[in-house]
């Protein structure tokens, strides 16, 4: 098995080696109301992440077989740097399927997750890259009313809610989810939620007015966003024993 850091250092190749690794996040990223690339967060057992992408004309092939929390070997793929401004993890590179990619199944591993947890004093004093998705873990202090702002109640890229957590420190973050992200949350909120529930922020985006600005807030970005209620990580227990 080849590992991360030397895709890394080998980039841009196509490959014929393999990787062993766990589909953490799969969505679709529409190019038009009719087509769509699949994107994946990979994992590998040592928690470290990467960008897969499946291009449109291989999509469906695989929106079957491509599911989360699933163990995947994959053979034979492209390494290149990852181009769009805003990266879903640290890792500058991502891997993109061609026609010859090989994808089995393969047996659960362990793995670490949300392995690079950010603090919350970090985004506050401006020490965390706005280009760089980021994972944070807190309590829910408060929550806002699902809100449409689009003139199309059927509109679900006009919904937002906001929505604040706290740290084991007790900083708090304002957050705001946006579109499928926001009715996800208000849906979670309903079925699992009371103040103090302990939530984990996939791929979210640091936003400031600007470099200076104190009113920082944590937003969805796009479809790739997820909220994990009551994740198995030791860090909830950490905050369950500040807020209890």
């Amino acid at each position: 098995m080849v590992n991360y850091h030397l895709l890394h250092e080998l980039s841009p190749v196509i490959t014929g080696w393999t990787i062993c690794v766990c589909l953490l996040r799969v969505y679709k990223k529409f190019v038009n109301p009719n087509s769509y690339d699949i994107c994946c967060i990979l994992v590998d057992e040592s928690g470290d992440q990467m960008e897969a992408t499946i291009d449109r004309r291989f999509a469906v092939v695989y929106l079957e077989s491509m599911k989360e929390n699933q163990w995947k070997t994959i053979t034979n793929f492209i390494v290149r740097k990852i181009s769009e401004k805003i990266r879903p993890t640290t890792n500058p590179y991502g891997i993109w399927f061609m026609d010859h990619t090989v994808v089995t199944r393969t047996e659960p591993k362990e793995t670490i997750l949300f392995k690079n947890l950010t603090p919350f004093d970090y985004i506050v004093e401006n020490s965390v890259p706005t280009n760089i998705l980021v994972e944070i873990v807190g309590a829910i202090i408060e929550v806002g009313r699902l809100r449409n702002t689009s003139a199309n109640m059927e509109d679900v890229n006009g919904y937002t809610i906001n929505f604040k957590i706290m740290d084991r420190y007790k900083v708090v973050l304002t957050c705001e989810a946006l579109g499928q992200t926001a009715i996800d949350f208000e849906e979670n909120y309903r079925q699992y939620g009371r103040v103090n529930m302990i939530i984990a922020l996939g791929w979210w985006r640091v936003v400031r007015p600007n470099w200076r600005a104190k009113n920082v807030k944590i937003v969805s970005h796009g479809s790739i966003s997820k909220i994990f209620p009551n994740p198995d990580i030791e860090e909830v227990e950490e905050i369950k024993m500040m807020i209890d």
